[in-house]
């Protein structure tokens, strides 16, 4: 903890420095004149100017009373970032260290200059960009880079988003990877099932009783018992057949004589 906080002190010591030292360079450079135009490029010049308003001389006021205001609103947004920076981490917490580097610079010219010394001028032909310092390059390249994680963490969640679409859109992970979509005909399908295996004992089981292998069973029992009765009369009938014959032939015979 206490070497991230070392790290964090650095980091805004070495940028407020870095702006002092450029300030404070451009003074003595400016002192015989009381003003500074140096060419450096055909497009970077080194141009002294005091800005009473904010980043890139942007607004400016000659009243006190609204100078101070600004003053205190800066001081106030400076505390919020210091907040944002103790919370987050990493290349976002570098990025808030940077604006609170630059910060510290400007408002020290605030308070010791009541004005903020710029003088960077980058031009090209004759448009002329805002005359910035040292502690602004500091404040915008953290701005540019909270933009850009920002941008970045969007673009993550948009192609996530995407690419969850896309696999739902499909019929499974294998069709996704193999880019094969699933026609809209083969929902309705009927899944075919394999045919019913009988077990190799199936014809020695015992076959189940019905209620029609009953009924005919029990017609059978019933006409082998008419049967048999038919027998018996038959039999008996052959039987009384053969006891009367006699009696008839001595009938005839006592008839004859």
């Amino acid at each position: 903890m206490l070497k991230k906080n070392f790290l964090s002190f650095f980091i805004v010591i070495t940028i407020f420095t870095l702006d002092r030292l450029s300030k404070f360079i451009i003074l003595k450079l400016s002192e015989p004149l009381g003003e500074l135009n140096i060419s450096i490029t055909s497009f970077l010049n080194f141009n002294l100017l005091w800005n009473d308003g904010i980043a890139f001389g942007l607004l400016s006021f000659k009243q006190s009373f609204y100078y101070n205001i600004v003053t205190l609103v800066i001081i106030l947004v400076t505390m919020v970032v210091i907040w944002f920076a103790h919370t987050s981490k990493g290349l976002e917490k570098t990025s808030f260290l940077f604006i609170i580097g630059g910060s510290f610079g400007n408002i020290f010219d605030r308070f010791y200059y009541s004005s903020v010394i710029d003088f960077i001028d980058i031009s090209y032909k004759n448009f002329h960009w805002f005359i910035f310092n040292v502690a602004d390059m500091f404040i915008t390249l953290g701005i540019l880079i909270l933009i850009f994680l920002e941008f970045k963490k969007k673009m993550i969640k948009t192609i996530f988003l995407l690419f969850t679409l896309f696999l739902t859109a499909c019929a499974s992970v294998k069709d996704t990877f193999t880019l094969k979509k699933k026609s809209s005909a083969d929902e309705f399908l009927v899944e075919k099932k394999s045919p019913l295996v009988m077990p190799p004992d199936y014809e020695k089981l015992p076959k189940p009783i019905t209620e029609k292998s009953n009924q005919s069973t029990q017609n059978i029992n019933q006409t082998d018992e008419i049967e048999k009765l038919l027998s018996n009369k038959k039999i008996s009938a052959s039987e009384k057949k053969i006891k009367i014959s006699p009696s008839i032939e001595k009938l005839i015979l006592e008839k004859i004589k």
